[in-house]
């Protein structure tokens, strides 16, 4: 299945397990509030809504508290059960084998909806030809969402639609060009979107011309290391992976990814420390270097963040330069050593 079928299920009506997997995030978040929408409601109710971390967890242990979920009566007439953060990559036999009991136990219960959402760091999916070990055991008993990276018509059409549902009207080869520009993600893509609509309308205008994409939009480079660094900062798991899953599909070099990064939280820190001395965004933006819109949105990224806090990631960031520098260990290793770090607060 895919996320059209996925989408075209839901209008149905969804039943038992689903195994959402596959790299592009935006769809998958798209899907699941799809989903929630269709078993809570539009209101969106917490009655009969469960969402757990499986960090930290065996597939046996989750095993056990799914069955207990799903065997507990709901005021509602079905559940939804959402599960992140799970750790596939090579269970023990009696683990995988528990944890397929327990989906089988609901496979095409109408009451039971279940969410296993996984990114490419936590589930070896293999390919169609020859699927992993765990994923075919997870497709057994749960309908496997394939979620991949959308390119050519299909993603220009997407742009250009999501330009048309804010009444801005993009021809299909500035639509091209944008992609060309800032990237394939779509979370991306729809940040960037958003942003040259707000633009446009704010000028009175309804049509989007070539010169307005670099004017406005972030280029590929940039917006993967403020991303990352965002995500990093809010401790976004699932968003960090894909995005760094995307510069390895990309084949980026750990240094150059790094040296992103590493810039990123250092402007961070100095927009923080400046910020913390009471001085305004234009001061700022005079004192450090930078646009005005730049420095409003790291005053945005490091709001709920401490200046000790960014110290600590620009530190790290240091450190792992020196290895990446130094070192003979696998550096896409040491990068991801620095990301579970970062993510961790240490």
């Amino acid at each position: 299945m895919n996320a059209t079928e996925f989408r075209n299920a839901v209008k149905s009506g969804l039943a038992g397990g689903y195994l959402f997997y596959g790299s592009e995030e935006y769809m998958k978040r798209h899907c699941l509030s799809l989903a929630k929408k269709s078993v809570l409601g539009e209101d969106g109710s917490d009655f009969g809504y469960v969402k757990l971390s499986g960090e930290g967890k065996s597939l046996s242990e989750l095993a056990s508290h799914l069955s207990d979920l799903f065997a507990t009566p709901s005021f509602t007439p079905c559940k939804l059960t959402e599960l992140h953060e799970c750790m596939l990559l090579k269970p023990s036999e009696a683990d995988l084998s528990r944890f397929v009991s327990a989906m089988e136990s609901i496979k095409n219960d109408k009451s039971n909806v279940f969410v296993l959402y996984t990114n490419e760091q936590e589930l070896d999916a293999g390919s169609a030809k020859s699927p992993s070990k765990v994923f075919r055991a997870l497709s057994a008993c749960m309908t496997p969402v394939e979620f991949a990276k959308e390119s050519g018509a299909k993603l220009t059409a997407w742009v250009n639609k999501h330009f048309a549902s804010q009444g801005i009207a993009a021809r299909a080869d500035l639509c091209a060009e944008l992609i060309d520009y800032s990237g394939h993600d779509m979370t991306t893509l729809a940040d960037e979107i958003d942003k040259l609509c707000f633009y446009l309308l704010a000028h009175g205008r309804r049509e989007l011309a070539r010169e307005d994409i670099p004017l406005v939009a972030c280029s590929y480079t940039e917006i993967n290391a403020f991303d990352f660094s965002n995500a990093l900062l809010a401790r976004d798991r699932e968003r960090v992976f894909a995005i760094l899953s995307d510069m390895k599909g990309k084949k980026e070099e750990p240094v150059v990814i790094l040296g992103g990064i590493s810039k990123m939280f250092s402007e961070m820190c100095s927009v923080k420390a400046l910020s913390d001395r009471g001085m305004q965004k234009a001061q700022i933006a005079k004192a450090v270097g930078m646009h005005e819109y730049a420095v409003s949105l790291r005053l945005k990224a490091v709001a709920s963040r401490t200046y000790e806090e960014l110290s600590k990631a620009v530190a790290a960031c240091l450190e792992t330069d020196i290895k990446l520098k130094s070192s003979s260990e696998d550096k896409y290793l040491l990068l991801e050593l620095l990301v579970v770090r970062l993510l961790s607060g240490r």
